[in-house]
């Protein structure tokens, strides 16, 4: 029987109270290390009830949110000789704390759904430490992966904001929607013939119903998710880099390791490039199916088919970050016959949302393309990784890319006739 305690909302909030206060009250006695050896117990067989990073914080309200007291706490549950499973949350708190004081960010505040010029400041230093990691430890590829394509992420994010939102967004769903009735017009009655397909049809549906607080709402989630993959896999990263294989060892002992991470860090430990390379992109699934599938099912499922709309649109605007990325509408367009022709739309034939297509399009775009970049491209690597990131993000907004994207849209529309 599992002896994890189990908490309710209400709960949630009056310890996040109750936390605060206590460690505070440490803080000023001047007994800051002694509220770990001192009670452990308390911070034993804890759930991790933020473990999808929605809530502001860690992993747990009664947690500290500082590496020094946890370390404390982590040191104290190991000299009791404690099951590692027992202390499983604070373990990951502890590297979770780490990793946000090394990334620059406060734990303790990093709250998603504050809005995204809340978090611009946490999600720059995200990517940053992602590249920092990358560039100070060859094997840690994930991270790089994640820091090249993050600024694409942040522009994506500002430009659905504040009050012009509602108006962009019905602007790209009218023009989307313009080009499907214009080939509609052209060819046979595909609407009674094939139907629209599905995320075309929920944007005629409801583009003109996506509400400013629609969009405040998907921004936080998808906030959330990025906080969610650091607060998930930062934890294993800072594990290696600070104690190895050990590390590594010790998480899986406390059950924070399934089948599939305990091979990837076994591959990355291994040094053999092949292996290494593919450690790291079993670390990127877990990212995409374990850490942000659910939360991208979510996004997806909001407000009946306004979030299949939003999470739609995201996926026809978005450009990667990472040099010689194919965008999504010129990947994988949507095309389809029309008697003797066969008519190519820029818009993509998949949603970001979708677990499988997304992987997709990871694993025929951002992987090979960034293995390539760092194997036969050093130079360009680096320097990307280098790049201050808040430069990059302005790069990656709307209107710098404007022109780009014409370009991208206009190249991928044709029709062929057999």
């Amino acid at each position: 029987m599992s002896m994890r305690k189990s908490l309710t909302r209400r709960d949630f909030a009056r310890a996040v109270l109750v936390a605060s206060a206590g460690i505070g009250g440490a803080v000023v006695l001047g007994s800051r290390a002694s509220a770990g050896t001192g009670d452990l117990d308390r911070y034993l067989d804890l759930e991790a009830v933020n473990a999808n990073a929605e809530a502001a914080g860690g992993l747990h309200p009664l947690l500290p949110s500082d590496s020094a007291t946890l370390r404390s706490l982590v040191d104290a549950a190991r000299a009791s000789g404690v099951d590692p499973y027992r202390y499983q949350t604070l373990l990951k708190q502890y590297w979770l704390a780490v990793g946000t004081e090394s990334a620059g960010i406060d734990l303790a505040s990093w709250t998603p759904f504050d809005g995204v010029h809340a978090n611009l400041g946490n999600l720059t230093n995200t990517f940053q430490f992602y590249e920092r990691l990358q560039l100070e430890h060859r094997e840690l590829q994930w991270a790089g992966m994640g820091g090249m394509v993050g600024p694409a992420f942040a522009g994506g994010l500002l430009d659905l904001d504040y009050g012009r939102v509602v108006l962009e967004v019905q602007a790209i769903s009218e023009a989307m929607a313009l080009v499907w009735r214009e080939v509609d017009r052209v060819g046979s009655p595909i609407t009674t013939s094939m139907g629209a397909p599905e995320d075309i049809a929920a944007l005629l549906q409801v583009g003109h119903e996506i509400r400013p607080e629609d969009v405040m709402w998907f921004q936080g989630k998808v906030i959330a998710m990025s906080k969610h993959i650091f607060s998930d896999l930062i934890p294993m990263h800072m594990a290696w880099v600070h104690d190895g294989v050990d590390g590594i060892a010790e998480l899986d002992r406390a059950g924070l390791l399934d089948e599939n991470a305990r091979t990837a860090w076994t591959n990355i430990a291994s040094g053999t490039p092949e292996a290494v390379f593919d450690g790291n992109v079993r670390l990127l699934r877990r990212e995409q199916y374990q850490s942000v599938g659910d939360q991208w099912d979510e996004a997806k499922a909001y407000r009946g088919s306004v979030g299949r709309s939003l999470t739609y649109l995201t996926t026809f605007a978005a450009s990667p970050s990472m040099p010689g990325v194919v965008p999504p509408r010129e990947s994988n367009p949507l095309s389809f016959a029309v008697g003797n022709a066969v008519v190519k739309t820029p818009l993509p034939d998949f949603n970001w949302a979708d677990r499988g297509g997304r992987w997709t399009y990871i694993n025929d775009q951002l992987l090979p393309v960034y293995n390539n970049l760092m194997k036969n491209q050093p130079e360009l690597w680096r320097s990307t990784l280098a790049a201050p990131v808040s430069v990059r993000i302005t790069e990656q907004r709307m209107i710098a890319r404007l022109p780009d994207m014409l370009r991208s849209v206009l190249s991928t529309l044709a029709i062929t006739v057999n």
